[in-house]
């Protein structure tokens, strides 16, 4: 199995370079092996750049031919984790009730692929990013799919790059709520 992560930035901060340096560090740390990766190629603006995400897993787990866990380059890892049972179930991530993309399991399998073609589907004309669009699909890959518990990780899903505050900007003015991912596909498709 490894760790699987991409980075990019749009702006000056250099918050998702920062930040992949972190996470590598600490995959050092614990000892797992580790793709880490900067991706010019992602996209042109924050949006794009996130529903890259199902694309670059599809795209490692061809290449390394093992399972693989993707984990957000902002992500923190709280404790050592390991993945016990199940090893041929892909796993996503959880947090009070909700469903994300930043930790994610896939295993070299069909199942996989599926839900993978699936989610790059759902992205190319969706108006949100990864998270959303993922919850779109979710409902039809929810047997086939089980929770890794929250514990495991810290989500920073409050960075505050000038990118992403534009793209929630245009979101919130479009009609999406937050508290209801799904609330995106309400959105004007011009957003993006």
């Amino acid at each position: 199995m490894k760790i699987i992560s991409f980075w990019q930035d749009t702006d000056d901060s250099r918050y998702y370079e920062k930040s992949a340096a972190r996470l590598e560090t600490q995959l050092q740390n614990y000892g797992f092996e580790y793709v880490i990766e900067h991706r010019p190629d992602a996209g042109d603006n924050y949006l794009d750049i996130t529903k890259f995400k199902p694309t670059f897993i599809k795209e490692k787990l061809r290449q390394l031919k093992e399972p693989v866990v993707y984990i957000d380059a902002d992500c923190t890892i709280r404790t050592f984790f390991k993945i016990i049972s199940d090893v041929d179930v892909p796993r996503y991530l959880v947090n009070e009730q909700t469903l994300y993309g930043n930790a994610l399991y896939f295993p070299p399998k069909p199942v996989s692929t599926r839900i993978l073609n699936a989610w790059i589907k759902q992205c190319s004309d969706w108006p949100g990013g990864d998270h959303s669009a993922l919850a779109a699909i979710f409902p039809k890959f929810k047997a086939e799919m089980k929770p890794f518990g929250s514990s495991s990780f810290v989500l920073n899903g409050n960075s505050r790059t000038q990118s992403k505050l534009a793209a929630e900007a245009a979101l919130k003015a479009a009609g999406w709520d937050k508290s209801n991912p799904l609330a995106v596909s309400r959105a004007a498709k011009t957003v993006n």
